[in-house]
């Protein structure tokens, strides 16, 4: 298409890809039977120059930015088909890439609860040895494991043994350590943390004086279902996980439950 008014774009030849507005400013007025001083044509009804006039309005709005997304290539015309085979690629574009994460966060978190249960045991191993040979330092080493309350309630249960000349025999075991939640997140002023919920097997174990005689009320905080929070202090991941919180997991939401018999 030629002539005045008329344009072909980068993109090919778009209908009304006008560059000339003094040019399309005459063909609309050609279009409403503009006359000098703005009149419209005497042989034209009412009803006819206000279509024109809307149509006109129309083109005046439209055709500038159809004309310049033409030019620069932004515009395209699509099938709905080819929108919704769009629409599907990029769908399972995004669910491909939520598998993808998935997958890249399940060895963190295996590796997080398996060194979350590692110095669990090794916490409850160092325990034994500690009650067993109360306020010597030379035979407590649970700060290796444990910090903030869980250091803090085994000191004082330390404390308040050796007070009394009592020690423990026989040792406690992990029997149970379910995985009751993983944090790996470390939202700012939140360690990455793996709660379990814990069954320790105290069968074995006893409280005695010096004598040898069992002593009543001086049993540990560690027995029943326990619910022990391990958190990741850093700044070495491979070492810095600590046992930091005990509690009892009955009537707790998502506890309760008894351990297996000993």
């Amino acid at each position: 298409m030629s002539g005045p008014g008329a344009s072909v774009t980068r993109g090919g030849w778009w209908p009304g890809a006008v560059e000339n507005r003094a040019a399309l400013g005459r063909g609309l007025g050609s279009l409403v039977g503009e006359r000098t001083g703005g009149r419209f044509g005497p042989r034209e009804g009412h009803g006819m120059r206000a279509w024109r006039f809307a149509i006109a309005m129309v083109v005046l709005m439209v055709v500038p930015a159809v004309s310049a997304g033409c030019s620069t290539g932004s515009v395209r015309i699509v099938s709905r088909a080819q929108a919704w085979a769009v629409a599907a690629r990029e769908r399972e574009a995004r669910e491909a890439a939520r598998a993808a994460k998935g997958e890249a966060e399940r060895p963190r978190r295996e590796v997080a609860v398996a060194a979350a249960t590692e110095v669990l045991r090794r916490y409850v191993d160092a325990r034994n040895e500690a009650l067993a040979h109360p306020g010597d330092p030379a035979h407590d080493s649970v700060a290796e494991t444990a910090g903030w309350d869980a250091l803090n309630e085994h000191r004082a249960e330390v404390s308040a043994m050796s007070g009394r000349g009592v020690h423990q025999t026989g040792a406690a075991r992990v029997q149970v350590a379910d995985v009751f939640l993983v944090d790996l997140k470390g939202l700012p002023g939140v360690l990455p943390a793996v709660i379990l919920d814990v069954c320790v097997d105290r069968s074995g174990v006893r409280r005695v004086d010096g004598a040898g005689r069992e002593v009543a009320g001086v049993d540990s905080a560690m027995h029943g279902r326990l619910r022990i929070r391990v958190e990741n202090t850093g700044p070495s991941p491979a070492d810095a996980w600590r046992v930091t919180f005990v509690e009892t997991a009955e009537g707790l939401v998502g506890g309760g439950g008894t351990c297996p018999a000993s």
